[in-house]
């Protein structure tokens, strides 16, 4: 079998393409829940996105109305296959549930707004053309029984016997419809004038992958144009040079933009440099309040005069006034604002000649809200007692194209706050004090921990070998070696093979990453300290920990009280991290807050009472020690409210930890580990760390069993890691703390992409 263009239809059309898709062996009767998923969660997806469309006027689909004015038909009276999808959806209606492969073209077609159908290529009799109608030929649509005609002059799929399909109308002939016992499918993907060859070879690609990784299969594709009119090696998709045509963004057509661009056009014509490469301020805000702020510096007559001091000061103008032959701004730089005064005959600006515009008239007509400028001039306090600059000579230091969120509204939308931090930093200063003080947190946890006697290391990002915790990794793949990695879900396996290594005390900080959810305390990209300390255990990690959080608060705030604090609720609490902690056992804490006491209840009244607290197939392959937990979590961690440590928990989550040293809790299947808990939130996880290489090993080989069951976040096995504390590793005492959560509570942050400067977003359309 081929496929033709004919020379005809370039006549008609000289700027079709037609992707072609050929896919042979594939089983169109899979069934993978996985299937439904990704067709009802991308239909939602492109269903929200396309809410507020008018596709009468998208240029996809005009340029086939126009076509098919050309041979008579009205735009209504043949709306077309990918019309009528379009129409479903802003009825809220799913795409129609036909089987595998067409429920993926269907998929794609509305995606990418491009015509696509499939033939069932073992109907197919001899070669398929793509031809212009020249007789009323006869093709009977799937679903009917009687014969339609197709129109002369009409664009039309033929094979040697008869009319397979009519371009665009999606009226195909019922003998080569695509069916769940279709095996062979040829798969066509069109576009006019506003489509690009590089948007259907990307829409090709997409629907490649979803057949192949659902439904099996080989397939191969084809870009064909006037250049490339039938299939052939010079047309297969690996072989087609596609320019990329990348499209403008929506604010390039903003009128605010335009009339910026248009600006800076003129001032580049006017010879001055709207970006230069330097600029040497002498004072920041901070420094003029330090400095100035409870001293009189002058008037405006001594500014004007220059007996003032003489400053220079660079930032965003935030605010500008025009008053006569005076004009005022708020100049903003990272500390805070000053106010700048522009006169008519005595302020100059770096690189203005003689011309048309004056100094001052140049300020009011080509500076924008948002623009970067450097002032050099002399300081007065106005009559309201208001430290201004003077300015003497004005340089432009970066023209801002966009302007800046609306003073009244402001950033009133969350999402765009974490996606356009840089927005959100400019107009909100309590935002840019909370990452200062992000900043002054762990400068002071690395300060307390080398007063401690800790070395500060750094460990792989990707690693071989993924471990250190339950949970799911990012998996990656290492070209040069051809070899699967993984981002490393906690830093903990590293930093012991240091303590082996002999390091008595190591600690870092750095990014870990953790396939798993995102909620308000959780973010798959996060900063985990961990440190690790020889000949310690986890009574002694307790009192370091729990002082490291209140000097930090001393530090801070000049107290170990750090004032009210929300919980898990919303309730507030004042919250003093004062020492020594509360420290309460984890079977303990459940007799007292989940009123039950696990060492009288068997596995089965566990379940019953942990009925509808998660997910009730899970709870019926936990064991008794993961029950355990699962009651802790559901009736005790959001009453843990003022700090406190949770000690001794079962080893069958906690693969790390040595086992108890009291003989009954060491019999019973508990190990030494504690957690720390602040407003019901988990803040801190430390051991006494296992360092026996056999109980490691065994334990280990439970772990790899439980992953071999499907549980794909047990520990899997690491031989490396078994091998180095073969070689002897101290006793030693180890602890995690989430740093993003720690400045959650010192700054009073509600979400942790508060406190993360790009916190993981959906991407945005």
């Amino acid at each position: 079998m081929n496929f033709y263009i004919q020379p005809n239809v370039f006549k008609q059309l000289p700027h079709l393409k037609v992707g072609v898709l050929l896919v042979l062996g594939f089983d169109n009767r899979a069934s993978h829940c996985s299937i439904d998923t990704i067709i009802a969660t991308q239909t939602r997806e492109i269903q929200n996105t396309y809410r507020a469309n008018d596709f009468s006027q998208t240029p996809k689909i005009t340029d086939w109305h126009a076509d098919y004015r050309y041979f008579g038909y009205k735009p209504s009276s043949r709306r077309g296959r990918l019309e009528s999808f379009l129409h479903l959806f802003m009825e809220g209606k799913p795409l129609p549930d036909i089987n595998p492969v067409a429920n993926f073209y269907n998929l794609i077609s509305i995606k990418h707004l491009l015509p696509i159908h499939g033939n069932d290529l073992d109907k197919i009799e001899g070669d398929i053309y793509l031809t212009v109608n020249q007789e009323d030929e006869l093709l009977v649509p799937h679903a009917k029984k009687e014969r339609e005609i197709a129109k002369l002059e009409e664009i039309i799929y033929r094979d040697d016997v008869e009319v397979l399909y009519e371009v665009w109308s999606g009226r195909q002939s019922r003998k080569t419809e695509v069916t769940d016992g279709t095996k062979n499918m040829f798969c066509v993907i069109e576009g006019l004038e506003s489509t690009s060859l590089a948007e259907i070879a990307k829409a090709l690609k997409e629907l490649q992958e979803l057949i192949e990784t659902y439904c099996g299969g080989v397939s191969q594709p084809y870009l064909l144009d006037v250049q490339c009119p039938h299939l052939s090696p010079e047309a297969h998709l690996s072989s087609r040079t596609i320019s990329t045509e990348l499209s403008e963004p929506e604010y390039h057509h903003h009128a605010s933009f335009l009339t910026r661009k248009k600006k800076l056009r003129e001032i580049r014509e006017m010879g001055i440099n709207p970006y230069p490469a330097k600029y040497e301020p002498t004072h920041s805000t901070y420094l003029l309040e330090e400095t100035f702020g409870k001293q009189p510096i002058g008037t405006f007559e001594d500014g004007i005069a220059g007996r003032t001091e003489k400053v220079r000061v660079a930032g965003r103008v935030m605010l500008f006034r025009a008053m006569g032959k005076n004009a005022f701004a708020h100049l903003q730089d990272e500390f805070g604002r000053i106010q700048i005064m522009f006169n008519r005959d005595h302020t100059e600006v770096e690189g203005l000649t003689i011309g048309t515009l004056t100094p001052l008239k140049f300020i009011e007509k080509k500076i924008d809200l948002g623009d970067i400028i450097g002032v050099e001039g002399y300081l007065f306090r106005t009559q309201k007692e208001e430290m201004t600059v003077f300015a003497s000579r004005v340089q432009l230091l970066a023209k801002a194209l966009l302007p800046l969120p609306d003073k009244h509204s402001g950033l009133a939308n969350r999402g765009i706050c974490y996606r356009k931090r840089w927005l959100d930093l400019i107009m909100n200063r309590d935002v840019m004090n909370r990452f200062k003080m992000r900043s002054e947190i762990l400068s002071r946890i690395r300060s307390y921990f080398r007063d401690q006697g800790f070395i500060e290391v750094e460990t792989p990002v990707l690693q071989n070998i993924f471990g250190g915790a339950e949970a799911r990794p990012f998996v990656s793949k290492l070209n040069a070696l051809h070899q699967t990695m993984y981002l490393r879900i906690a830093l903990e396996i590293a930093l012991k093979k240091l303590i082996v290594g002999g390091f008595s005390r190591v600690f870092e900080m750095g990014k870990v990453y953790r396939n798993e959810g995102i909620d308000r305390t959780h973010n798959p990209e996060f900063t985990m300290l961990e440190a690790y300390a020889a000949y310690w255990d986890y009574h002694d990690m307790m009192t370091f920990s729990e002082n490291l959080f209140a000097r930090v608060a001393e530090n801070l705030y000049g107290s170990t009280c750090i004032g009210m604090r929300r919980d898990k609720a919303g309730n507030e609490h004042q919250i003093d991290l004062k020492t020594p902690w509360k420290r309460l056992s984890m079977k303990r804490a459940i007799r007292h807050y989940a009123h039950c006491d696990p060492d009288e209840m068997s596995e089965s009244e566990m379940r019953l009472k942990l009925k509808g607290q998660g997910d009730d197939k899970e709870l019926d392959k936990a064991n008794r020690g993961q029950l355990i937990a699962l009651l802790f979590d559901a009736f005790v961690e959001q009453h843990l409210i003022e700090p406190q440590h949770i000690i001794d928990y079962p080893l069958d989550i906690s693969p790390l930890s040595k086992l108890h040293t009291d003989e009954q809790l060491r019999q019973e299947g508990f190990v030494e580990r504690f957690e720390t808990f602040i407003l019901g939130y988990e803040f801190c996880n430390a051991y006494s760390e296992l360092n026996d290489p056999e109980l490691q090993r065994s334990i280990f080989e439970k772990q790899h069993l439980k992953r071999e069951m499907g549980d794909a976040e047990a520990h899997p096995m690491d031989e490396e890691f078994i091998e180095a504390i073969c070689q002897g590793m101290p006793p030693t005492a180890g602890l995690g703390i989430g740093i993003d959560r720690l400045v959650m509570l010192f700054t009073n942050a509600f979400s942790i992409r508060d406190v993360m400067y790009f916190p993981l977003m959906r991407p945005e359309d």
